[in-house]
C-alpha cells in the first residue's frame, strides 16, 4: 500500500491480482471513495479526480459561508436566500 497526496488530501493505492485499487477519505465529511483500475497510473488518476470533485464541492460551501453559520451546520440563511431568488425568478417567469 502506498500513500499519496493531491491538493492536500491523502489517498492510498495498492495492487491486487491484475487490479489496482485506490481509496480517498473525504476530510470534510464522514465518508470517502474507493475504486479499482486496470493500472497504477489509472488508479492514481481516478483518485486525483475524486479528490478534485471533493474539493469542488467544498469550495462553493466555503465561498457562501457567512459569519452567522457554524461549520458543522447547514447555513439556513443562505439556503433560504437561494430559495427566495429561485421563487422570485419562477414567479416572474410564470407571470
Amino acid at each position: 500500500m502506498r500513500n499519496e497526496n493531491h491538493l492536500g488530501i491523502a489517498f492510498q493505492i495498492w495492487s491486487g491480482p491484475q487490479t489496482w485499487f485506490w481509496f480517498v477519505v473525504n476530510p470534510h465529511q464522514n465518508g470517502g471513495a474507493i475504486g479499482a483500475a486496470a493500472s497504477e497510473a489509472d488508479a492514481v488518476r481516478e483518485a486525483c479526480l475524486s479528490i478534485e470533485e471533493i474539493s469542488a464541492q467544498v469550495r462553493p460551501a466555503a465561498i457562501n459561508r457567512n459569519d452567522e453559520c457554524m461549520p458543522s451546520l447547514i447555513c439556513w440563511k443562505g439556503a433560504l436566500e437561494n430559495l427566495n431568488r429561485f421563487l422570485a425568478a419562477f414567479n416572474h417567469a410564470t407571470v
